[in-house]
């Protein structure tokens, strides 16, 4: 078996039909285009991020890796973090990204839960990665193009099947809390993915130029496939922060590196707050797209951020177990419209009720809906 990413231009012509392939197609049509940028740190092109992917691949493969696998990926936002996963899912393991903030006994219980081949801890950008590492006794493995990482012995773990099937074949595995605390393993295909990455609905699609600010963990399912798969997917540059530093993004927005902002309510509060005490004009002279979602939107919020950043702000209902997005409001629509939309209206989810109507029964059928 080889993991070596494919130099056919075919790509041009052919939509992504698993998670590896959308690093393929960029790679050939915008190679030189920037991909992965950390917000204090490297950037790398689609050509190097597609290259180091590949070579992340072969390593992986060198250390165990198969088909089925499962490979446990301790991280914060960072180029070696996104590499991971890719190179995983080129290999058709699964790949299960957890936050490297997450306590000792959080992180050895979704471990104990998926069996993984392997653990790799982002060391280089995560001091947390780093204890974590230590725990498990993890040495020191080079990433062609990336830098170190750590790796954890192998492990034991069956592996799964693997059919071929985009729609059946697992392209990542996200854990949530869920309701009770419990870690709860979410299975979402390559399609799934790929679907809420390449589907803009009522938001503008990304596009190469672009600059989409990613401080949501991609260990969760809004950073990982509505902020950095979906910009990847579009050729745009994706701007990974390992945390979210209000001064830091005034700073971008106001210089223009920012085009497109995703972020929960928390992140706009602090930002508001950092603008008031040393305002900005303009704030954000390049942004033409921002959305608010994770948790419940106050309408006061959502409009002072729009007048702060002059952008219309659209507002998502999602869940992990549909690849993140369900509904969203429309960007056009005037008025206060933080409930999701009617349905079937905005998302690229069909829902047969309102959600914000007081309906007490929900039913969604989308291609992203976890099996």
């Amino acid at each position: 078996m080889t993991a070596a990413v494919s130099a056919d231009t075919g790509w041009r012509d052919r939509q992504p039909g698993r998670l590896i392939d959308m690093i393929r197609r960029q790679a050939a049509l915008n190679p030189d285009a920037p991909a992965l940028t950390e917000a204090d740190g490297p950037s790398i092109d689609y050509r190097g991020l597609a290259a180091a992917v590949g070579a992340a691949a072969e390593t992986f493969e060198r250390l165990g890796v198969g088909p089925g696998d499962r490979v446990l990926i301790v991280n914060e936002n960072s180029i070696a973090a996104v590499t991971a996963l890719f190179a995983a899912a080129a290999l058709d393991a699964w790949p299960v990204p957890v936050n490297a903030r997450l306590s000792a006994r959080e992180i050895d219980e979704i471990g104990k839960h998926c069996a993984p081949r392997r653990i790799v801890f982002t060391t280089g950008v995560s001091p947390e990665a780093a204890v974590h590492a230590g725990r498990h006794g993890a040495e020191p493995v080079d990433l062609d193009g990336v830098g170190t990482v750590h790796v954890g012995p192998r492990g034991d773990g069956a592996p799964e099947p693997v059919t071929g099937d985009p729609v059946r074949d697992v392209g990542v595995l996200i854990y949530t809390s869920g309701t009770t605390g419990r870690p709860k393993g979410v299975m979402l295909s390559h399609r799934a993915a790929l679907f809420v990455a390449s589907s803009p609905g009522a938001q503008r699609p990304t596009q190469p130029g672009d600059t989409i600010y990613c401080a949501l963990p991609i260990a969760h399912i809004y950073g990982l496939t509505s902020t950095c798969l979906r910009g990847l997917y579009g050729g745009a540059e994706v701007l990974l922060a390992p945390r979210f530093e209000a001064s830091q993004l005034a700073g971008m927005l106001a210089e223009g590196r920012v085009t497109m902002l995703q972020g929960v309510p928390q992140m706009y509060v602090r930002l508001l707050a950092h603008l008031r005490e040393h305002p900005r004009d303009p704030a954000a002279p390049r942004l033409v797209f921002a959305t608010m979602g994770g948790a419940y939107v106050e309408p006061a919020l959502k409009e002072a951020a729009e007048a702060a950043l002059g952008v219309r702000i659209v507002v998502g209902y999602g869940m992990t177990e549909f690849a993140s997005t369900v509904t969203r409001s429309l960007p056009q629509h005037v008025g206060r419209d933080t409930c999701a939309s009617s349905p079937g209206s905005s998302g690229p989810a069909q829902v047969s009720r309102p959600t914000c109507w007081g309906s007490d029964r929900v039913t969604v059928e989308a291609n992203s809906v976890m099996p």
